[in-house]
């Protein structure tokens, strides 16, 4: 590589401007490294090129500064996290000035003296080859994707917007027939709660009709004391379903009024409690609903 060496960064689905044989393109932590070199003069497309320091060893620390021995000439090289950043090839050993150079360019904070060149070699090369070729179908595949995609997206987005469309014309009439529905029975609904209203009333009506009016029942209650002359009535409370009065008498015996009012055909469960001053008693009845007067 000439020592004006540029990170590339390529997509490899973009086909390459050289040949094959005049690029070599690795993979490896997500990175794509190229080694590009111009094509024969002679046009020999048979020639196959290999990079020499690929089956030179990688440096034993992902951050490190090494120095090759090539079959030709050193070649030094600056790698970071494991990825190769910098690289200078030189036809003899650098001298010292060469050296510094280099790692300023490769942004070397601490300068580090020249180490020995290494001069073992691999069986294999080191990281993963990429060949444009062998992918030229995916390339293709990608490239039809990316073209179609716009067409599909608008495909879907129209087949998407006939669907609301044809869903909102459904709606709509849903609610048009529900409307004409809501005109036809309204008449009904206002009949049918008209006749509910007068039930109600007429229940109401019915239920007055049946409760015993407290006129006849006081004139009944009169009609069966026991000493009408001796007794007079102190309290009277009335309510639809019980009838509570309190009598001023000195008889204050509960067996007597009990007995006496239970003989009534609308009373039920009469009960009689005596005033604690013993002059006065107070006689609970509960009325039947249905009894007549």
């Amino acid at each position: 590589m000439n020592n004006h060496r540029q990170a590339l960064q390529l997509k490899i689905s973009q086909w390459s401007p050289w040949p094959a044989p005049m690029s070599n393109i690795i993979l490896q932590n997500g990175f794509a490294q190229v080694w590009c070199w111009p094509a024969e003069s002679n046009g020999n497309k048979q020639s196959k090129h290999l990079v020499e320091s690929r089956y030179r060893p990688r440096p034993e620390t992902p951050t490190q500064v090494q120095l090759l021995a090539c079959d030709k000439g050193v070649e030094a090289q600056y790698w970071q996290q494991g990825i190769l950043k910098e690289s200078h090839w030189w036809p003899e050993q650098p001298h010292h000035q060469a050296w510094l150079n280099f790692q300023r360019a490769a942004g070397l904070e601490h300068p580090i003296d020249l180490p020995a060149s290494l001069t073992e070699k691999l069986t294999q090369p080191w990281g993963k080859d990429y060949s444009l070729k062998e992918n030229a179908l995916l390339v293709s595949s990608e490239r039809m994707l990316w073209t179609g995609l716009p067409l599909i997206v608008v495909f879907f987005l129209g087949w998407q917007g006939a669907q609301i469309y044809q869903l909102t014309q459904d709606i709509n009439e849903q609610n048009r027939q529900q409307d004409a529905l809501s005109q036809q029975i309204e008449p009904i609904l206002k009949i049918r709660g008209a006749i509910q209203d007068d039930q109600r009333y007429l229940s109401q009506v019915v239920n007055l009709w049946q409760q015993p009016r407290q006129l006849e029942l006081l004139n009944q209650i009169i009609a069966k004391l026991p000493d009408p002359a001796g007794m007079k009535i102190m309290l009277w409370e009335y309510q639809p379903n019980q009838l509570r009065f309190t009598l001023q008498t000195t008889n204050t015996d509960p067996s007597l009024f009990v007995k006496t009012y239970s003989e009534l055909p609308w009373g039920k469960d009469v009960t009689a409690q005596p005033d604690s001053r013993g002059n006065q008693i107070t006689i609970s009845i509960r009325l039947q609903p249905h009894a007549n007067l």
